[in-house]
């Protein structure tokens, strides 16, 4: 079963995939890549959801991949560039249950898998082993 950067769907997930990697910074599976200014997610799914910090997307200096800027700066989005080294969220697979994260419920639709640094394309196209940390 293959994995993809993680798709944010609305401010629940947002806030609870931002607390995977202890609020740090953190890619997400939203880019420009193919059209500047038009965002889409790696996995081709549909989402609406955006929660860009104030000025953002700005596109400085080419900035076609999107990081999470974690809890300290309000969960907020920004855009940088692709080759930037960052932590990231992928999802695989399916769960049923409900998780709780300090008072916030969220019911994911697929087991989250965290990975330490490396630029986004590599964590789009990654093969290594997953381990799983839901």
């Amino acid at each position: 079963m293959s994995s993809s950067l993680v798709t944010v769907h609305n401010q629940n997930e947002n806030v609870y995939i931002q607390h995977r990697p202890n609020g740090e910074r953190s890619w997400i599976g939203l880019n420009d890549r193919s059209v500047e200014g038009s965002f889409v997610w790696t996995n081709k799914e549909i989402s609406s959801f955006r929660f860009w910090a104030p000025q953002q997307p700005n596109d400085w200096k080419n900035e076609d991949c999107v990081h999470t800027l974690g809890a300290r700066h309000g969960y907020t989005w920004n855009d940088v560039p692709c080759h930037n080294c960052y932590n990231y969220t992928c999802f695989k697979g399916y769960i049923a249950n409900s998780i709780e994260r300090k008072s916030l419920v969220w019911e994911p639709k697929r087991k989250l898998i965290s990975h330490q640094c490396c630029d986004q394309l590599t964590a789009v196209k990654t093969g290594h082993p997953l381990t799983s940390i839901t």
